[in-house]
C-alpha cells in the first residue's frame, strides 16, 4: 500500500503492483487528478480521513490484538516474579 500526493510516486508504485491512493484532487499546477491519474491510482481522495472508507481492512483490529497488530500479553498485575 502507498498513500502519497506525488503523482510520480503513485505511478511507480502502481507499476510494481502496489495498492495506490493519491491524496489531492489537483496537481500542484492545477491539473485534474481524476482525468490524468485514473489509470495509475486505485483511489483518488481529497483527504487522508477517507482512507478507512477505501481500505477498511487496514483499520480493523482483531479483538485480541494491539493497534500495531502484536498480540497482547496477559496481565501479570498482582503477581510477583520470583
Amino acid at each position: 500500500y502507498i498513500v502519497d500526493d506525488s503523482w510520480s510516486n503513485i505511478k511507480t508504485a502502481k507499476k510494481i503492483g502496489w495498492n495506490t491512493a493519491l491524496i489531492g484532487l489537483k496537481s500542484r499546477d492545477g491539473k485534474d487528478a481524476l482525468k490524468y491519474m485514473s489509470d495509475f491510482a486505485d483511489h483518488i481522495i481529497a483527504d487522508v480521513k477517507e482512507l478507512p472508507k477505501i481500505w477498511p481492512e487496514l483499520f480493523e483490529r482483531e479483538q485480541k490484538s494491539s493497534p500495531n497488530g502484536a498480540r497482547r500479553r496477559k496481565s501479570s498485575k498482582g503477581k510477583r516474579r520470583k
